[in-house]
């Protein structure tokens, strides 16, 4: 069983040892290299599988010793493969499309930006019934279970609307310090009550970041001096309870970077790869 950890394009021998990489091994693929590891314990990782803070901290730290020589390609904490050779063979056959997403992330490292509503959370659209058989009845129906719930996603993207809206021109100003941004998937209601939090991250240069918290901490009246939380960079402060909440958090490997199909079935490798363990998003872990 292999544990990935990323892409890169081939290097020196003996460029990857020591530290966190002690144990990582490389295959070749053409010009690039195929970065991970053989451990057996490592075979019970994926979905659902409770995976300690130790695990993830190798991960992440395997992940930064490999950027200290040139951009890498990371793969989600917790995949794995029955058989590296294979994956080796695949990223060969995409060689084109992976040396064109790495010369794309090289130089540059993710910062994720979070905005939620500020104020109390919104109200929620039900009755404390919750959402079983019982509970529909209780509330009207299953006709009227689905009304109230195309109100409530029409209320929720209602709201990302709005928070984009809100920080339309502080997002513009990111725009133009990234090389790339992109929109992920909306948060859950941990800071913003029933809306959801809208999620981005941009694609950094290095030589950029510090302005891009900058801009963050101006925007939001935050503070602009850095400081870590479970080794991470939380980059900016908040705003007031009425205005919109917007956090930076990083510098983290280019993880929402790394095109989506590079190693799916029927994607830019052709013949795909299948995953044992299909990972962790490890910014969420």
């Amino acid at each position: 069983m292999a544990y990935l950890y990323a892409i890169r394009k081939a290097v020196s021998v003996g460029a990857v040892s020591g530290g966190a990489l002690l144990d990582v091994e490389t295959m070749r693929a053409g010009n690039l290299e195929l970065v991970f590891a053989c451990h057996d314990h490592m075979s019970g990782f994926g979905p659902g599988v409770d995976v300690g803070a130790d695990a993830v901290r190798r991960h992440d730290a395997v992940i930064a010793g490999l950027m200290a020589s040139g951009p890498v390609l990371p793969f989600r904490f917790g995949v794995t493969v029955a058989d590296a050779a294979a994956v080796a063979a695949t990223v060969r056959r995409g060689a084109a499309a992976v040396t064109d997403n790495l010369d794309r992330v090289a130089g540059c490292a993710e910062v994720a930006l979070v905005v939620a509503a500020g104020g109390p959370p919104a109200p929620d659209d039900h009755d404390g019934a919750g959402d079983t058989t019982r509970g529909r009845e209780k509330q009207g129906g299953g006709r009227a279970y689905l009304e109230r719930l195309c109100r409530r996603d029409a209320a929720r993207t209602a709201h990302l609307d709005g928070l984009a809206a809100a920080t339309a021109d502080l997002r513009a100003r990111l725009d133009g310090l990234s090389r790339a941004s992109r929109r992920l998937p909306a948060g859950g209601d941990g800071l913003s009550g029933q809306g959801g939090r809208l999620r981005l991250s941009y694609l950094v240069p290095r030589e950029s970041i510090a302005a891009f918290a900058r801009t963050v901490a101006a925007a939001t009246k935050g503070d602009a001096g850095p400081h870590t939380a479970d080794g991470r960079a939380d980059m900016a402060g908040c705003v007031s309870a009425r205005a919109p909440l917007v956090c930076a958090f990083g510098p983290w490997p280019p993880y929402s970077f790394v095109a989506d199909d590079l190693l799916e079935e029927g994607g830019s490798f052709g013949g795909g790869v299948s995953c044992e363990g299909g990972g962790y998003d490890i910014r969420d872990v």
